[in-house]
């Protein structure tokens, strides 16, 4: 049987998750995005660190049994290795990122042949006519850029390997492999900014093709779909934190202290019963922001001045990474497994804890996007047990 014929094979039986190929010429290294070192590998390999390992634990109000998004993380996680491959005389182009179908797979792995690397993802280096030209590159990639929460999570904690190579930093184009049409938005350039760096040269799928002479491409890490592990790095996560705050002049006050995130204008896992729950958060002096209308600058001054972060599951609760002795307050379905907030809490040492609810069955939207109806007697005694905490 050929590698292709086990390869697909093992994929229908064990999913993409489990995939693992062992061949002379080709070599697959799971770090929650893969990585195809083919024929011509990597001139070098770097190891940042071993792996990583933390404690998940839950010490908030309740005392269980808690809902599989806690009871499923609970105990030791693995962050697991992190590497930076280093390749020579190769180009680079954006590719869009394909449905993951065992057709897919057979396509990608017949272009092993004539690519040198492919992270399945959003980026290829091959053989194409070069446009652009680079002596030294660091490339910087994601799938899912454009996610808020993936973008500060996955994306700016590469931009740690910058300082960890024996490199000076104005040696090197910091170069960007973005899935989007038009590149990086204006607040990712923003948080660059923010972070002290600067893009030298950014690829979309429709721009072009980059060639260098040498480039460092970090493994990456991303947030799984179900919260589970690989985990990004909690070091990288308090590197970007410590960066960020290190950079901006915070002008918070006091009417930032809490916070409730609001979604009731994205569409989906709104608060159904949110006149309910507004007088509440009027009576707690609750301050309610909408992310989606402020700078990246003002999020990270807000949540990074807050005792109580607070609002249904979702991107907007990810800022809570800048926050110091803090306490996330998650809304959240009994039914939904994704523990991204209670794991990512755990990693940059802030409390969390959560309020169930009912999902709104009338929706038409997926389980995990529907709207949410919030139990106001659970969300008192939350409220209630923690200003008492945090005051």
């Amino acid at each position: 049987m050929s590698v292709l014929s086990e390869t697909v094979q093992k994929y229908e039986r064990d999913g993409f998750n489990s995939l693992l190929i062992s061949a002379p010429n080709y070599v697959l290294r799971r770090t929650g995005v893969y990585e195809y070192l083919t024929n011509k590998k990597a001139k070098r390999k770097f190891q940042l660190y071993t792996d990583q390992r933390f404690m998940v634990d839950y010490n908030g109000l309740w005392n269980g049994p808690h809902p599989a998004h806690i009871s499923s993380r609970l105990g030791k996680a693995s962050v697991g290795e992190r590497f930076v491959y280093q390749f020579e005389n190769v180009n680079i182009v954006c590719d869009p990122t394909p449905k993951l179908s065992t057709g897919w797979l057979e396509v990608k792995l017949a272009d092993f042949n004539k690519s040198k690397l492919h992270d399945g993802m959003n980026f290829v280096i091959n053989n194409n006519n070069k446009n652009l030209s680079s002596d030294l590159a660091v490339l910087i990639h994601s799938k899912r850029d454009r996610a808020f929460s993936h973008w500060s999570t996955e994306v700016l904690s590469q931009l740690r390997v910058i300082d960890q190579l024996p490199i000076d930093r104005d040696d090197i184009d910091i170069v960007f492999a973005s899935p989007a049409d038009d590149g990086l938005a204006s607040w990712q350039r923003e948080s660059l900014a923010m972070m002290g760096f600067e893009p030298d040269i950014i690829l979309s799928k429709d721009s072009q093709s980059l060639f260098t002479s040498d480039v460092y491409i970090p493994s990456h890490i991303p947030l799984s779909g179900g919260g589970g592990p690989p985990y990004p790095s909690p070091n990288d996560l308090k590197w970007v934190r410590k960066t960020m705050r290190k950079n901006i002049c915070s002008d918070t006050n006091e009417r930032f202290k809490r916070i409730y995130v609001s979604r009731q204008n994205t569409g989906r896992r709104c608060i159904k019963n949110f006149k309910q729950i507004k007088p509440l958060l009027e009576m707690y002096d609750f301050e309610v922001i909408n992310p989606g209308n402020l700078s990246f600058k003002e999020q990270v001054n807000i949540y990074s001045g807050a005792n109580i972060i607070m609002g249904p599951h979702g991107g907007g609760l990810m800022n809570a990474v800048f926050a110091d002795n803090a306490t996330l307050i998650e809304l959240i379905q009994d039914l939904y497994k994704n523990n991204h907030q209670f794991v990512l809490s755990n990693m940059v040492d802030i409390s969390y804890d959560y309020v169930l609810c009912e999902d709104d069955t009338n929706s038409d939207n997926k389980l995990r996007h529907r709207d949410l109806i919030v139990d106001i007697d659970q969300l008192k005694k939350v409220l209630e047990y923690y200003l008492c905490t945090v005051d």
